[in-house]
């Protein structure tokens, strides 16, 4: 695996890879249906997490404590909604093209059995409120009709809202969740179609001091060809445990298989981080 200059400069950090946002779910997951076996509903909760139609969604008890980054939201685009409507939320991804013989240049090929579904997730992001979507869909599909009653009852706004779409890829020869960025608007008539923003949110577990970007196009052999950017500082200057940060990706107009590694040193000294793999394929 290449190794980050940014490694060297801060010392050892620990990459999460797939582990993140539930993550080793993502690839590793086996429970029928799509409801998360690791999150603990919320008993006696009117909206607890719970198969609701095609999907699971609700209130779930408080997780662990962490110190890590977790990936909370990657979007191409994401209108705002009026949380009183009826109209649905419409969840559109653009998933990798099927290799045909040729280099894959897609974060490779797709993986086997149900690992090939398209797994979206919703969560909130706001501290102490825990709430989730989750559903898996058929590879063929490329739009989720996501009704917004429960997101309604719960009042969980546009700004409160965490979006994840991933498949399953062998990038390299190895399995690993490859990210979709979302499109998401208002099912309605009335709804105007949002501007692109590729926006990552992470979300550390406990207060950072700096958080840094490695961002690299990947060749069709998963390695590095193109660095975008490569250990740049956000420079935010305050990053509170559990609140996301936002990271803009320039990623429009270039279609194909990125890897993104996020690190960041703690407030109180050590180091976290997490890598991920995104596959752009919007025009």
């Amino acid at each position: 695996m290449h190794r980050s200059p940014l490694v060297g400069r801060i010392g050892l950090v620990v990459l999460l890879g797939s582990c993140q946002a539930g993550a080793c779910s993502h690839a590793q997951a086996t429970q029928p249906g799509p409801c998360d076996t690791n999150l603990h509903s919320a008993q006696g909760h009117p909206y607890a997490y719970r198969i609701r139609g095609d999907r699971c969604e609700g209130v779930y008890a408080k997780p662990v404590s962490s110190t890590s980054l977790s990936v909370a939201s990657i979007t191409a685009a994401f209108g705002d909604y009026s949380i009183d409507s009826v109209e649905p939320l419409s969840i559109h991804w653009a998933p990798p093209p099927q290799p045909t013989g040729g280099p894959a240049g897609a974060c490779g090929p797709p993986a086997t059995g149900a690992s090939r579904d398209v797994h979206l997730r919703a969560q909130s992001l706001q501290p102490r409120a825990y709430y989730r979507m989750d559903t898996t869909r058929s590879p063929g599909d490329a739009t989720f009709a996501w009704p917004k009653d429960t997101l309604g009852a719960l009042a969980i706004s546009r700004s409160a809202l965490g979006v994840l779409g991933w498949t399953t890829r062998l990038v390299g020869g190895i399995e690993r969740p490859v990210y979709l960025p979302l499109r998401v608007r208002q099912d309605s008539p009335a709804s105007k179609e949002p501007a692109t923003e590729y926006r990552v949110l992470v979300v550390p577990g406990s207060e950072l001091a700096e958080v840094y970007v490695t961002l690299a196009r990947l060749d069709s052999a998963g390695d590095p060809s193109v660095w975008l950017r490569r250990g740049e500082a956000l420079g935010y200057g305050y990053y509170p445990a559990e609140r996301p940060i936002r990271i803009v990706l320039p990623l429009a107009d270039a279609p194909g298989c990125y890897r993104l590694e996020v690190t960041a040193n703690l407030r109180g000294g050590g180091t976290t981080g997490t890598a991920l793999w995104i596959y752009d394929a919007w025009p």
